[in-house]
């Protein structure tokens, strides 16, 4: 189904029933509403008033359209701040998140809880019969406008208790966290606060302990809405999720929503298609069941530096690319563009006037409307990268590297990949790897060991890249042993490490490109493969294979089209894809996707721009 954001408290009474009906006569079979409505819906406290609300979910059943009705805990109303201000986050430096935008709560807030459990409880009460209703969104995109983390007095108090749960002695804590460095040893829980603004490096051990705590409190907070829904009602129950973002963690949080959702926008200066199909594909890989896009950019958003320019056709590939990798439903962002407010820079369906007769996105949307459900369903995936959350929170801590982007790095593996056609799943430290024909193991600096058993049982052809598996769970690089690696016939270990900008090494005769690391490695057992052009360690070996198994290890970071090169001497594939292109192919059938404003040509087959065509 296709659907969009709607905000009837945007807008005058008599143009709910106009506006809904426009959007039913061009393709759109439900609507989510209700997630920034709370000063609407309880105007002061305790005064409620619902009539908007349900005249809304009304007109929607008479015109059967679907409902996905929010809990609108995403904007605090300036009543409930202004009785109790305590209620606001703060930032590393102690400052106040002040009222005025939205999210900017704190989590750990008691009597925020008990205000939020009251306005859900009330509309799980009233709407969950609704005939309208089809699903639950839990709040808005947790953690967007950097409100992951909380510093404030109660956060403080809650770490505590967290980390005291966690270790039971304050000795305990003291070791895994080496606070004999920098005298930074504690006599008693009372005396840790959550890691605030200071002078130098963060005990990188206590961040990445506050980062989980952080992740959990917004687990904590979620739940509590879910489990109310779901006393009242039996309907699913979603929260949209993000791209690109790692400060949650998505693995854990899926556990409480019924099927995933997430907002599918571009986050780059420059459009990347294969950034969007990452993001699909992860959402994809946290349930292995299709998903819901809840928010489709529409063109033009407002929060970029430059926010750039997609014409109305634009929707056609990206709503087709979105279904390929696994949504079944998709939603846009927003119903009409508006003219007030911190957003009135954004596109919707409709222009500003409101006319569905002078809004090109709309009539692009009906015809959509009309192919979606003839799409192919996600191709089965010979290939999986592994994805680690708490991995990228230790990257973002501390590193050799300050300007290297895990996800980025990633992103460029997931591309390589793509060029050559493949289809990719992600995995994670809980999932099956037997049946992939390819497993990827990027920048892991901690692989936790029933991982580790895995990969030793795996008969595929693997893939290890530089910074795995040098870490332990406390975010300490390990010391109990030689870095390095033994696993089936491959056995190697790291003598030295450290950064460096670009270099090269041949590989059996193509030329790679190296940036950001670079590893002394000494062979035990196992063949060089890649040698180091420059760099300090000329000569030296920069990728190493086992001597029978499928197992290539790469001590550097790749850039994407060396891994291009990397795969494409390996498994000599029979396709390559142009950038502006992407290929989805399944059993029956193949779909050439066209970004681009030009037309451009695969082989014998030619894609029109900003459009699709299927092959047989």
């Amino acid at each position: 189904m296709l659907g969009t954001a709607y905000y009837p408290e945007h807008w005058e009474e008599d143009r709910i029933e106009k506006d809904l009906s426009a959007f039913r006569n061009n393709g759109i079979e439900f609507v989510r509403i209700g997630e920034f409505m709370w000063s609407v819906l309880e105007p002061e406290e305790g005064k409620y008033n619902l009539s908007l609300l349900k005249k809304t979910m009304d007109i929607c059943k008479t015109l059967q359209i679907k409902v996905i009705l929010s809990t609108p805990s995403a904007t605090p109303p300036a009543w409930l701040i202004s009785k109790y201000p305590q209620i606001l986050q703060k930032d590393i430096a102690s400052d106040t998140r002040n009222f005025g935008g939205r999210r900017h709560y704190c989590y750990n807030s008691k009597e925020y809880a008990l205000y939020v459990s009251k306005i859900v409880e009330l509309l799980a009460s009233e709407f969950s019969s609704h005939d309208a209703l089809y699903a639950w969104q839990i709040d808005n995109e947790f953690g967007c406008e950097d409100t992951s983390h909380c510093f404030c007095e109660k956060c403080d108090e809650s770490f505590r208790a967290y980390l005291e749960d966690k270790y039971g002695d304050i000795g305990s804590l003291n070791k895994a966290w080496g606070t004999v460095f920098w005298s930074q040893i504690y006599n008693s829980f009372s005396q840790i606060t959550t890691p605030k603004k200071i002078s130098a490096i963060p005990n990188p051990h206590q961040m990445l302990d506050f980062y989980r705590f952080s992740s959990i409190s917004v687990k904590k907070f979620a739940q509590m809405q879910t489990d109310i829904l779901r006393k009242y009602s039996d309907k699913p129950v979603t929260t949209n999720f993000m791209v690109n973002f790692t400060n949650l963690d998505y693995c854990s949080h899926q556990e409480l929503y019924d099927f995933i959702s997430f907002d599918n926008y571009n986050p780059s200066a420059k459009f990347d298609p294969l950034q969007q199909a990452f993001n699909l594909d992860l959402m994809w890989s946290l349930k292995r069941k299709n998903f819901t896009v809840m928010e489709q950019q529409p063109g033009r958003v407002n929060w970029q530096n430059r926010n750039l320019f997609f014409p109305a056709k634009w929707l056609v590939p990206s709503t087709i690319q979105a279904f390929l990798h696994g949504a079944e439903n998709l939603s846009y962002f927003r119903d009409r563009a508006v003219s007030f407010g911190a957003e009135q820079y954004h596109n919707g369906l409709m222009n500003y006037e409101g006319n569905p007769d002078t809004s090109p996105r709309l009539k692009v949307v009906k015809k959509l409307s009309e192919e979606v459900s003839k799409l192919s369903s996600r191709p089965k995936a010979k290939v999986a990268i592994y994805f680690d959350y708490e991995v990228a929170w230790m990257h973002k801590i501390n590193g050799v590297c300050k300007d290297f982007d895990y996800v980025k790095a990633l992103q460029d593996i997931y591309a390589a990949f793509r060029y050559f056609g493949y289809f990719v799943d992600f995995i994670f430290r809980d999932s099956k790897i037997e049946n992939y024909e390819i497993v990827v193991l990027p920048y892991a600096l901690y692989v936790p060991k029933n991982f580790m058993k895995k990969l030793e049982k795996y008969q595929g052809s693997l893939f290890i890249t530089c910074m795995s598996n040098i870490k332990d769970e406390n975010n300490s690089i390990i010391s109990d042993r030689p870095l390095g690696w033994k696993i089936k016939d491959l056995s190697f270990t790291i003598k030295d490490f450290g950064a460096i900008y670009e270099e090269y090494i041949d590989y059996k005769d193509h030329g790679l490109v190296a940036d950001m690391w670079i590893e002394e490695l000494e062979v035990i057992e196992g063949k060089q493969t890649g040698t180091w052009e420059s760099s300090p360690l000329k000569k030296g070996p920069a990728l190493i294979a086992a001597k029978n198994s499928d197992i290539t290890y790469i001590s550097t970071v790749l850039s994407k089209k060396s891994w291009r090169k990397l795969l494409k001497y390996t498994f000599k594939p029979e396709l390559e894809i142009k950038e502006s292109l992407e290929l989805i192919t399944n059993d029956k059938e193949s779909y050439f996707i066209n970004f681009d404003s030009e037309e451009q040509r695969s082989g014998h087959t030619d894609i029109e721009p900003y459009n699709y065509k299927k092959t047989k």
